[in-house]
């Protein structure tokens, strides 16, 4: 595969929507725009929370040393 592919293939992959996009659509239509907000804001919390804790330096194990 040519670099423009693989490229291509990404860009696409990273403009479609995901079941995160759909779940806070279904939310703000099926219940309120407030309810929409309060999902996005959640799913945003939940990945910083993870971003936190992929940063975290690793300890070594107990069955390592």
């Amino acid at each position: 595969m040519d670099a423009l592919t693989i490229l291509a293939v990404l860009f696409i992959g990273g403009i479609s929507p995901g079941p995160s996009f759909v779940l806070v659509a279904r939310t703000a239509i099926g219940n309120s725009r407030a309810a929409g907000m309060a999902s996005a804001l959640g799913m945003a919390a939940g990945a910083c929370g993870l971003w936190i804790v992929a940063q975290l330096p690793h300890a070594p194990s107990p069955a390592s040393s």
